[in-house]
């Protein structure tokens, strides 16, 4: 999987042993099912499973197979377009795998995933303060002051942040990556007539984010 990905310019990808325990979960059901399903009956999704696994991600995919060799199951995921995009997708930067044999055939589980760091969040915010800097620097605009202000905090457990602060811009958005600033975002940060910025931002697991995500909100004064 490495050597195709290093020979079309991909790093390579991290054996994780969480992302492997989620296929081998996965591998196992198959077996007990006697079917080849990214999902069977009764069983949770593919982002379930992995953060069931305690993986911490942003985004996932799987691959599987059952075919007569490990060697030729590669060798089939790679001549399959959707799978090849999988094996050699540049977001991801670590993967699961699992293989069993079962009756003279073998099945391969491979899950991918983009892995990224948890934060407390002072160090959420403080990577989203630099990310904010660097775009005021690269659109030559003085630095906006950095305030505090309880109120970001507090519109991250759900307050609506506009009733409760006097900023002339209040913007929510959340990721799994802090730093990741969404273009609306940008676009304020970039403004000149902004002075002041206060930042929150908290972690936290949802229906729609089950992996977990950081919600942030940015106040402009």
């Amino acid at each position: 999987m490495n050597q195709a990905r290093v020979q079309a310019g991909q790093p390579p990808l991290v054996l994780d042993e969480a992302l492997s325990q989620a296929a081998q979960t996965h591998i196992l059901a198959m077996l007990r099912h006697g079917d080849l399903s990214h999902q069977l009956g009764g069983e949770s999704s593919l982002s379930e499973r992995l953060t069931q696994n305690g993986v911490h991600f942003s985004r996932a995919a799987e691959n599987i197979a059952l075919d007569y060799s490990p060697e030729h199951a590669q060798q089939s995921l790679m001549a399959s377009d959707e799978h090849r995009r999988n094996l050699l997708d540049s977001s991801f930067n670590a993967v699961g795998i699992a293989v069993v044999w079962d009756r003279c055939q073998v099945y391969v589980v491979q899950d991918f995933a983009r892995q990224v760091p948890r934060y407390e969040a002072s160090q959420a915010e403080e990577l989203i303060a630099r990310k904010v800097a660097l775009i005021r620097t690269q659109t030559r605009l003085p630095q906006l002051r950095l305030v505090k202000d309880p109120n970001p905090s507090q519109a991250c457990t759900g307050r609506n942040a506009s009733s409760i602060s006097n900023a002339h811009y209040v913007l929510s958005y959340s990721n799994a990556e802090p730093e990741a600033i969404p273009p609306t975002a940008a676009t304020l940060i970039g403004n000149r007539q902004m002075k002041d910025v206060s930042i929150g931002a908290c972690y936290a697991r949802t229906e729609k984010n089950p992996s977990g995500a950081y919600f942030v909100t940015m106040m402009f004064y």
